[in-house]
This record gives C-alpha cells, sequence and structure tokens, in this order.
C-alpha cells in the first residue's frame, strides 16, 4: 500500500516477475470509482504510450502494469458512494532487475 486516502481510495504498487504496477482502488472493492485524468508507461525503448481514462463508476478504479520499465499516472478521483472530495493523484514507478521504485503525491481538493 503506497497511501491510504480518506475519501475511499487506496493508492497501492507492486513490483514482481519483471512488471510493475500502480492502482488507485476504491479501499471497498466497490464499482463506485469516480474519476478521470492520464496513464502513461513505456514497454522498452522508444515505445512510450499514454492514454485518458475517465470512470463514474461501474470499475473499481484505475491504473498501470508494464514490465520491464516504467509508467505513470495523473488522475483525479474518489469513491462516489462516500460522496467525498476528489483527491489528486500523481504516481509512478519503475521496474528494474534490482527492484522496483515508486513515487507520487497525493493533494487532496478544497
Amino acid at each position: 500500500m503506497l497511501a491510504t486516502l480518506d475519501n475511499g481510495l487506496n493508492v497501492t504498487g507492486t513490483c514482481s516477475n519483471a512488471l510493475v504496477s500502480v492502482t488507485v482502488e476504491t479501499a471497498s472493492g466497490a464499482l463506485t470509482f469516480e474519476g478521470s485524468g492520464l496513464v502513461g508507461k513505456n514497454a522498452g525503448g522508444s515505445t512510450s504510450t499514454t492514454f485518458p481514462v475517465a470512470v463514474n463508476g461501474g470499475s473499481t478504479g484505475v491504473g498501470f502494469n508494464v514490465g520491464p520499465n516504467y509508467g505513470h499516472l495523473d488522475v483525479i478521483g474518489r469513491d462516489k458512494a462516500l460522496g467525498g472530495k476528489l483527491a489528486h493523484i500523481d504516481a509512478g514507478a519503475v521496474w528494474s532487475d534490482t527492484g522496483c521504485r515508486f513515487w507520487g503525491a497525493v493533494t487532496p481538493t478544497t
């Protein structure tokens, strides 16, 4: 667990078998994630992909998995069932054969 947010979301990072991932999901596991933003990942060399995400329920969250390289997400989100404020989540990860590194920042909205 990278962060537990007071608006019902968890930010999680995992590292295994040449794969690194970061997810922003509802802490309850309910299909009530609400948010949008950008997710980018690099699968090696100059092959980078960036794509928009927009979710208004029907999913537990957003994220990426990539290996053996790096990814990044920049989203706002909340668990809409709780009706709390959105949070801005900016998180990334890089995989290497010596382990993974994670970084990020969470900014609550006003």
